[in-house]
């Protein structure tokens, strides 16, 4: 392999990582002040996909998603 086809890899892998922490970083929704990470949503998620296993429920991952930033809409509001 020649060095530039390495120092090419190792950049897209890098810019690749990088990528991925700023996205990570920035809010999945802005509330009145009020900000969702992405850790927060995908917890969310996770426990009501989880739910929806456990409980045999036809609800489609879409609806997992709208329910999650519905209900952190919801929350915000009501502190407000």
């Amino acid at each position: 392999m020649s060095k530039k086809l390495i120092v090419l890899v190792f950049s897209l892998i890098i810019l690749s990582v990088l990528f991925i922490k700023v996205r990570s970083s920035l809010p999945v929704a802005r509330g009145d002040g009020e900000n969702l990470s992405w850790q927060d949503f995908s917890v969310h998620k996770s426990g009501l996909a989880r739910f929806r296993d456990l409980n045999k429920e036809n609800v489609s991952d879409g609806d997992i998603e709208r329910g999650v930033l519905l209900s952190f809409i919801e929350d915000a509001l009501v502190k407000k």
